[in-house]
């Protein structure tokens, strides 16, 4: 037929409305007899060729047009991956750089077992609430730089040594010979000291072996909970020896860790990313903060846990039996801390607020003022007031020994220069006293 076709002057060679030829169709359709007999009656070999070249580069550029745009693709997913990572470093800087700014606050308020304690700028120490042990009095404290409440207080001054009051039938206060420490915590019946080269010391009961921590090398911050020591290392790993009966010292396989709290029968940990992991007693739901996000500070109390968020919001799970998770409403807070049944927040003007159990006064901070990181300029300011306040009592004193001298040289009563009678003992007959 195709033969026969090409002798009554078919072309051979004429393209299809689609841009084909026979030639070519064969070629597309694997028909190999038909294309080489298309030969032999002279089909346009060159042509084909050139069709086939053409083809050929279609599908390179085609190739390379898939290529590039998969190129570019992956050039787009690895950027959003490290603008993502980028953002998440920043992120993950700016927590820590509040973190760091917050854990001065951190050292600033402190709540104890039915009270509460404030360190002022001034480096004078606070206190209301219950005080059975003596455990507020602190006014006589001069030079702190960091607090820590239990049954007792501890007081951490800026020369390195350590303060304490309160209850000690366990020798929980004796740190008198405690030299070169840059941070203290202590609950119940033990305290703890970190000294400056890393190593912790540590007085008072060790029933359990919670003061156990001469063996500890590279700590940055120590916690104490019941019975319990909590260290965390400059690696932000965390150490833990005390009581474990519910796992409250599993904390071995946490890692970058950059802050710790330790409750009655728990242990939290703040993570550089913001979220937070706890371990022990969770009967409360005290230990339930897998859902916090960017968390710069936490505590732990007897049945509950408090963040503190970037944004100075306060978040809490846990035991609310007395209200000491009702914190939704805070704002401007730049420190926390919690124990039995109340919660206390430092705001970013130094006043102190408090939710819960109130019974004994320890929510009573209202009027405090000035609460925050010691400072050698509050210090001096405060000496200053306190030497000008002395200078005014002396002079007032003065003025009243010289009014006193004067009404006696008239015969009047020394105390209020009043008009004094009688035959033996001059009485005045204003105040009534004997002259």
């Amino acid at each position: 037929m195709i033969r026969l076709l090409c002798k009554l002057g078919a072309d051979i060679n004429e393209h299809s409305g689609d841009g084909t030829y026979p030639l070519i169709n064969a070629h597309d359709t694997k028909n190999d007899e038909l294309f080489r007999l298309l030969l032999e009656l002279g089909a346009d070999e060159s042509q084909y060729q050139k069709t086939i070249e053409q083809r050929a580069k279609k599908e390179r550029e085609k190739h390379e047009l898939i290529a590039k745009q998969e190129r570019q693709e992956q050039e787009r997913i690895a950027e959003e991956k490290r603008q993502e990572q980028k953002r998440i470093a920043k992120a993950k800087q700016n927590l820590l750089k509040q973190r760091e700014h917050i854990a001065k606050y951190q050292k600033c308020i402190s709540a104890g077992y039915f009270y509460t304690v404030g360190l002022k700028a001034d480096g004078t120490v606070v206190a209301v609430g219950n005080n059975y042990f003596g455990q507020c009095n602190t006014e006589s404290w001069r030079d702190v730089v960091a607090i820590s409440a239990d049954y007792h207080t501890v007081g951490l001054k800026a020369d390195g040594t350590v303060v304490a009051v309160g209850y000690n039938k366990k020798g929980q206060c004796n740190t008198g010979s405690w030299n070169d420490i840059v941070a203290i915590a202590s609950c119940g019946s033990h305290t703890v000291g970190l000294k400056a080269d890393g190593t912790v010391v540590a007085v008072g009961e060790n029933e359990y072996g919670q003061c156990n921590t001469g063996s500890w090398r590279d700590i940055v911050e120590i916690v104490a909970g019941n019975a319990k020591t909590v260290g965390m290392k400059a690696d932000g790993t965390v150490v833990a020896v005390g009581i474990n009966e519910k796992g409250q010292c599993n904390t071995g396989s946490w890692r970058d860790i950059v802050a710790v709290a330790a409750g009655f029968g728990h242990t939290v940990g703040m993570k550089a990313d913001g979220t937070v992991v706890a371990v022990g007693y969770n009967e409360k739901g005290q230990c339930n903060t897998g859902s916090w996000r960017d968390i710069v500070a936490v505590a732990a109390g007897f049945g509950h846990t408090v963040g503190l968020k970037a944004d100075g919001t306060v978040v809490a799970v846990g035991l609310n039996n007395v209200g000491q998770c009702n914190i939704g409403s805070w704002r401007e807070i730049v420190a926390v801390d919690t124990l039995e049944g109340h919660t206390i927040g430092l705001k970013a003007d130094g006043t102190v607020v408090a939710v819960g159990y109130n019974e004994h006064g320890q929510c009573n901070t209202g009027s405090w003022r000035d609460i925050g990181p010691f400072t050698e300029e509050k210090r001096i300011e405060a000496q200053r007031a306190e030497q000008e306040l002395i200078k005014q009592q002396r002079r007032a004193e003065q003025e009243l020994i010289k009014q006193s001298n004067e009404w006696v040289s008239q015969g009047l009563c020394k105390y209020c220069g009043g008009q004094v009678g009688g035959l033996f003992k001059k009485k005045c007959k204003a105040c009534g006293r004997e002259n």
